[in-house]
């Protein structure tokens, strides 16, 4: 067992056999500080109150994927939505299977035997990394892949510190791609890369493909031609002493399960980081056009 599980595990026992009870207590949905992140915590929140007519708090502020699984883990939230490979990286400290069945499986059965963590089925968004470029800026149609991006060269990078630290990020993309770079990576918060992008202060970003700025035709996703970035299905995580509260809660979780697609989430994303609309509107019309409301 990882270092890190074992420390947690041991500091959560006491609420996950039962000392210390919960009962009674509002639920709270956290997430990762990330638009996609709290536009899907907003959309649980919102169906949990709905369905259970219940107090449900937000905790949309945590800076990454071992903070809000922590966080999980020792009861201060009770479920999120996140990607099992940021679980496999981030949390279980492995290597990540190239299959998002296999991740998602091994995600869901070792946050069961360590933390007692119910690891609900796929939301339906199969995300993967994503390097973009300006359109204006895309080369002949043979370059508009990666691999044509190491032939074209003198790039600047704008990433996140995520990206940079990640195996599946930084160290994925210089170890299949050869990129030349004019100046080392900029490390920025992932609110600022596509504005960078667009003033000109670098020339290609890491992102998603669900990325609320890529419904605009201004940007353009290179192709991973060699496969370097896997795809990673995201789920809700959620505390199995939560779900026993009342059966309800895992019925309302599971509801979700296939609700979205790449599309939908990268429309729900344009709409808050792009149109600037409010997250619990965009959330409420999705619920309701899902029929979940």
């Amino acid at each position: 067992m990882k270092p890190i599980l074992v420390c947690l595990a041991a500091l959560a026992a006491c609420a996950i056999t039962g000392c210390g009870t919960r009962t009674g207590k509002p639920i709270t949905v956290g997430s990762r500080a990330t638009t996609e992140r709290m536009v899907q915590a907003e959309i649980v929140a919102q169906l949990l109150e709905h369905r259970l007519g219940t107090e449900v708090k937000r905790q949309t502020d945590m800076a990454s994927t071992a903070m809000a699984y922590e966080s999980l883990l020792l009861g201060n939230i009770d479920v999120m939505p996140e990607d099992t490979s940021a679980i496999v990286v981030s949390v279980l400290k492995e290597q990540l299977d190239p299959n998002p069945d296999s991740v998602y499986q091994r995600v869901k059965d070792e946050l069961m035997r360590v933390g007692r963590i119910e690891v609900f089925g796929p939301l339906g968004v199969d995300r993967v990394r994503a390097m973009v470029i300006r359109t204006k800026d895309a080369p002949p149609p043979q370059f508009a892949n990666l691999s044509g991006a190491v032939r074209k060269g003198g790039w600047t990078l704008g990433t996140t510190s995520e990206f940079q630290e990640s195996v599946d990020g930084q160290v994925a993309l210089l170890g299949t791609y050869q990129l030349t770079l004019a100046v080392p990576p900029k490390v920025m918060a992932p609110a600022n890369l596509y504005q960078a992008l667009a003033d000109n202060k670098v020339n290609m970003i890491s992102g998603y493909d669900t990325d609320g700025p890529l419904a605009s035709a201004d940007y353009l996703v290179l192709a991973d031609d060699q496969n370097a970035f896997p795809k990673s299905h995201t789920c809700l995580m959620a505390r199995t002493d939560t779900l026993q509260r009342d059966p309800k809660i895992q019925q309302t979780l599971a509801a979700l399960s296939g609700k979205f697609s790449r599309d939908t989430m990268r429309q729900l994303d344009f709409e808050v980081a792009v149109a600037h609309q409010n997250v619990k509107d965009v959330a409420n019309h999705f619920l309701r056009r899902a029929g979940l409301l």
